[in-house]
């Protein structure tokens, strides 16, 4: 629900002028384990429920791999102190 909500707030006005187009996408990235893990969850529970509720562990495992397989550091939002003019 996290991923439909800074979708949407991407849109002109919502957002201020330092979210760039990198920052976006970065967060974006960042925030898709968690709806994928429980999405991958949802029909384990209807077999073995316990193993569900196990499975929801994978998000840290996957939150890592996603960071490092779509993206490095945090690029820095434009404006931000340390940038040069």
């Amino acid at each position: 629900m996290l991923n439909l909500v800074w979708a949407y707030a991407w849109r002109p006005g919502l957002m201020l002028p330092a979210v760039d187009r990198a920052l976006y996408l970065y967060v974006l990235r960042a925030l898709l384990p968690v709806p994928l893990v429980f999405a991958a969850s949802i029909p384990v529970a209807f077999l073995v429920p316990r193993i569900a509720m196990y499975l929801w562990l994978l998000i840290i495992p996957a939150g890592i791999i996603v960071r490092r397989a779509f993206h490095g550091p945090a690029p820095a939002p434009r404006g931000s102190p340390g940038e040069e003019a």
